[in-house]
C-alpha cells in the first residue's frame, strides 16, 4: 500500500521531471528556429503570424517534447511509488494534457497538431507506466533467482 505522502512526492517529482523535459526539448526550437529580433511573444497577433511561418519540424519538435514529457513524468512518478499505483502518473497526464490544450487554444495551430498533440501526453504516459512496471517486474524476477554459480 502506498501512502499519500509518497503519492504526493511522486506527483511533484514527476511534475518537475516532465516539465523540465518539455522545457529542454522545446528550447531546441529556440536554437533551430530563433524568433526574429524585436518580436515580443506577448503580442499574440505578431507571435501567431511568425509561428505560422515555422516549418513542420518545429511543430513536430513540440509534439515530441510533449510525448517525452509524458514518458518522463509517468516514469519518475511510477518509480517513486515502485509501480504499486499509476494514480500519480495519470494525474500528471491530466495536468499536462490540460496545459497542452491551453497551449493549443492560445493561438492557431494546424489541425494535425491538435490531434497528435492531445494524444502525445497520454501515449507518453502509458509508455512510461508500462516501462517502469516492466522494469519492476524484471527486478523482482531477478531477485528471486539464485546467483549464477551458487548451486
Amino acid at each position: 500500500m502506498v501512502g499519500w505522502g509518497l503519492r504526493v512526492a511522486a506527483g511533484l517529482a514527476g511534475l518537475v521531471g516532465g516539465g523540465m523535459t518539455v522545457a529542454f526539448v522545446e528550447s531546441l526550437n529556440a536554437v533551430w528556429h530563433p524568433m526574429p529580433a524585436g518580436l515580443d511573444p506577448a503580442q499574440t497577433d505578431a507571435f501567431a503570424a511568425w509561428a505560422a511561418t515555422l516549418p513542420v519540424s518545429a511543430l513536430a519538435t513540440v509534439v515530441v517534447a510533449w510525448f517525452l514529457g509524458g514518458v518522463v513524468s509517468a516514469g519518475v512518478s511510477m518509480a517513486i511509488v515502485r509501480a504499486q499505483t499509476a494514480g500519480p502518473a495519470w494525474a500528471l497526464c491530466a495536468v499536462f494534457s490540460l496545459a497542452t490544450l491551453m497551449n493549443l487554444a492560445a493561438f492557431p495551430h494546424p489541425a494535425w497538431m491538435w490531434v497528435v498533440g492531445l494524444a502525445a501526453f497520454p501515449a507518453g504516459s502509458a509508455l512510461g507506466i508500462a516501462g517502469v512496471r516492466r522494469a519492476v517486474a524484471a527486478s523482482a524476477v531477478a531477485r528471486d533467482r539464485p546467483a549464477p554459480g551458487s548451486r
